[in-house]
């Protein structure tokens, strides 16, 4: 996946994220990013298939899950040290 199209998945991510009426699903960004590629915001050809989608949001998951939780843990031994 290319950097910019990881980018804008990111932000999608996120954005469901803080707001859980924005959520969207591997179909629903595959179809965000179509748009923005019928809008010539981005290419067609590097829009990934909804399968690869749908991986990169598990993979993505977890990876944010893990680093929250690493946040989380520095925060609290660092509270715990003042």
């Amino acid at each position: 996946i290319k950097p910019e199209i990881k980018a804008l998945m990111e932000t999608m991510f996120l954005n469901g994220n803080i707001d859980k009426r924005k959520k969207m699903s591997a179909q629903e960004m595959y179809d965000n990013l179509t748009e923005r590629a019928s809008q010539e915001e981005i290419e067609e050809n590097d829009i990934p298939k909804v399968q690869t989608i749908q991986n990169w949001i598990a993979n993505y998951t977890r990876t944010f899950k893990a680093s929250a939780s690493l946040r989380a843990l520095e925060e609290a031994e660092s509270s715990k040290n003042t």
